[in-house]
């Protein structure tokens, strides 16, 4: 984590599926040290932000990440609620270029991080999940894989589109 701070600052995202479009798993890491920091997630897909969750975190043994969740955001009304639990996630990042282009865009990330665990499988996010349309059209899952340090690319968008069968 700490080439990711070094190269991308004290502030990042990790992406899951850039090449989705209308879509988001979002994990905001904010660093006040390079062991630990305050978080964001949020989850949604289909025009629907489904949760907003922030917290604290702690990586312990270089590629072990707890996240301390301590605060539900409604993003609709614009209200809080207090939460608290603990969610331990392993995660291994590789320096590698990956091109994702979502439709209307093309980007390259630099980094691509793999977790054993979702941290945003939990059984309140499940329930707030469980009736939005994209979801059960897309069986509910979560993503273990996440990119950041994207880069927008120049691209021709009709033969990204052709060339993807878009």
């Amino acid at each position: 984590m700490e080439q990711l701070i070094t190269k991308l600052g004290k502030t990042f995202y990790l992406d899951a599926n850039p090449s989705y479009y209308d879509y988001i798993h979002r994990i905001k890491l904010d660093f006040t040290n390079d062991k630990s920091g305050s978080f964001e997630l949020v989850d949604g897909g289909g025009q629907s932000i489904t949760g907003k969750y922030k917290g604290d975190f702690i990586i312990k043994n270089t590629n072990i990440i707890n996240f301390i969740f301590k605060e539900k955001i409604n993003v609709y009304t614009d209200t809080n609620t207090s939460i608290y639990f603990t969610k331990q996630v392993e995660f291994n990042i590789k320096e590698e270029e990956c091109e994702h282009f979502n439709g209307y865009c093309k980007y390259v990330s630099e980094y691509t991080i793999q977790l054993n665990s979702s941290p945003f499988d939990f059984d309140a996010l499940k329930s707030d999940r469980k009736y939005t349309l994209y979801n059960m059209l897309n069986e509910n899952d979560f993503p273990l894989t996440f990119y950041t340090g994207m880069n927008q690319k120049p691209c021709d968008v009709i033969y990204e589109r052709n060339n993807r069968n878009i």
